[in-house]
C-alpha cells in the first residue's frame, strides 16, 4: 500500500502539476544505524514547497527521477520507466575519444551505413510536440545519433571547403559574406541550441534543398549568357541590356527568400525580438538599404530592374547613354528609376559577383551549422534519453 507522503507527492506532480526544480537524498544517523531522507522542491506559478520523506516508495520514486529536456529546451525531472534503459543510453551517448563517430564517418563514406530517412525533417518533427518523447517513431534520433552526427559534420566540412573556394573565386563578395554571417547569427538570441534551433526554424518557410535545385538550373543559362558575351566581343546595348536584365531578374528572384530572412536577422540584431515574418521583397529590399552599417552592402538591390524586365518595360536611350524602367500597369508609362549605363552596368556586376554568390552559400553554411550545434549540446543529448523512456 503506497505512503502517505508518496501520495501526497503523487497529487503535487500529477494532479496540481507542481515542477520538480531539485531532488536531494541523504543518509542520516539514527542512533545505532543511519536512515535514509529524501527531499524535493517543486515549484507553480512562482511557488516554492519542499516535500521531505523517508518513506520508501517516495524515496524509490525520487531515485528514479532523472534530469532530461523537452521540445522546448526546458530542463527539469521525469520519472523513467526504465532506469537501466536509461544509463544504456547515457553510455551510447559518451564519446570521450571520438571513436563512436570516427567509426559512423568510416561507414557512411563507405556505404555500410545508410540512412532510411530525412534526417532534419525528421528533427523538425520531433521538436514540434512535447508528446513525441513517448512515440517510438524518433527512436532512430536517439539509436542513429554518432551517424546523424557524422554525416552533419561531413556536410559541414563540405560546405566550408565550398565557402573557401567562393570566396577565392569572389573575392569581392567577402564584405557581404562576413556581413550576412553576422547578421545570421541573431537568430540564436539564446545558450539554450534547443531554443535558437526552433526559434531560427520558425522563420525559415522555404525550403533550402528545393531553392538549392532551382539555382543549380539557372546558374548554367546565366553562365552561357555571360560565354556568348564573351565571345562575341562586343554586344549592342539593345540586346546586352535586356540580356544583362534578364540575368538579374532570375538571381532577385532566386534571393527573395533568402532576402526576407536576412531581412529578419537584420531586425533582430537592431533589437526588435518578434520580427514580422512575410514582407514584400520591395518592403523588405528598403528596410536593409536603409540601415545605417550594411545598407551599403544592399545597394544592388532594385525589385524595379525585375519588375521591368518581367514586364518588358524599359526604355534605352543611347544618345544620353541611359536606361529608364518603367511602370506600364496604368493608361500611360511612368518612369520609376533611370540609370546611366555606366551605374546599371554597376548595379547588374554587384549582383552577379558580389551580392548572389554570397547570401545562398552563406545561409546554407548557417543552416548547416545551426544543426551541429543543436546535435552537440548537452540540452539535445538529454532529450533524446526522454524519447521512449518517460
Amino acid at each position: 500500500m503506497a505512503s502517505q507522503d508518496f501520495i501526497d507527492l503523487m497529487t503535487k506532480l500529477h494532479e496540481e502539476r507542481y515542477d520538480v526544480l531539485s531532488i536531494k537524498i541523504d543518509a542520516k544517523r539514527v542512533s545505532d544505524g543511519f536512515s535514509t531522507v529524501a527531499a524535493i522542491v517543486l515549484e507553480k506559478g512562482g511557488e516554492q514547497i519542499t516535500l521531505q520523506s523517508s518513506e520508501i516508495d517516495f524515496i524509490r520514486y525520487l531515485i528514479e527521477l532523472r534530469s532530461v529536456v523537452d521540445t522546448d529546451g526546458e530542463f527539469g525531472f521525469r520519472h523513467l520507466k526504465d532506469l537501466n534503459q536509461y544509463l544504456t543510453d547515457v553510455e551510447h551517448l559518451i564519446d570521450k575519444d571520438h571513436g563512436k563517430l570516427n567509426e559512423a564517418v568510416n561507414e557512411i563514406i563507405s556505404g555500410k551505413f545508410t540512412f532510411t530517412y530525412d534526417t532534419p525533417k525528421l528533427i523538425d518533427e520531433f521538436l514540434r510536440s512535447e508528446g513525441n518523447v513517448k512515440n517510438k517513431k524518433f527512436l532512430p534520433l536517439k539509436r542513429d545519433y554518432h551517424y546523424i552526427l557524422a554525416n552533419t559534420f561531413l556536410i559541414s566540412e563540405e560546405m566550408l571547403n565550398a565557402h573557401k573556394r567562393l570566396e577565392r573565386k569572389y573575392p569581392e563578395a567577402k564584405r557581404t559574406i562576413q556581413a550576412v554571417d553576422t547578421i545570421m547569427k541573431s537568430f540564436r538570441p539564446t545558450s539554450n541550441a534547443i531554443k535558437n534551433y526552433k526559434f531560427y526554424r520558425s522563420y525559415l518557410k522555404f525550403d533550402i534543398d528545393e531553392l538549392s535545385k532551382r539555382i543549380s538550373t539557372e546558374l548554367p543559362v546565366a553562365d552561357d549568357t555571360i560565354k556568348e558575351f564573351i565571345r562575341r566581343g562586343k554586344v549592342d546595348v539593345d540586346i546586352a541590356i535586356p540580356k544583362m536584365m534578364d540575368i538579374y531578374g532570375r538571381f532577385m528572384e532566386l534571393s527573395a527568400p533568402v532576402i526576407n530572412l536576412i531581412r529578419i536577422g537584420l531586425e533582430l540584431k537592431r533589437g526588435n525580438s518578434s520580427p514580422d515574418g512575410e514582407y514584400k521583397l520591395g518592403q523588405n529590399i528598403r528596410i536593409l538599404k536603409s540601415d545605417l552599417d550594411y545598407g551599403p552592402l544592399f545597394g544592388c538591390l532594385d525589385e524595379q530592374i525585375r519588375h521591368a524586365d518581367a514586364h518588358v518595360s524599359r526604355r534605352i536611350d543611347k544618345a544620353a547613354r541611359k536606361v529608364c524602367l518603367l511602370d506600364a500597369r496604368g493608361s500611360r508609362e511612368q518612369i520609376v528609376s533611370t540609370y546611366t549605363f555606366d551605374e546599371f552596368t554597376d548595379m547588374i556586376n554587384l549582383m552577379q559577383n558580389q551580392f548572389f554568390p554570397a547570401v545562398f552559400p552563406t545561409l546554407i553554411l548557417f543552416d548547416i551549422a545551426t544543426l551541429d550545434l543543436l546535435l552537440t549540446s548537452p540540452e539535445y543529448k538529454l532529450l533524446l534519453l526522454a524519447i521512449g523512456n518517460v
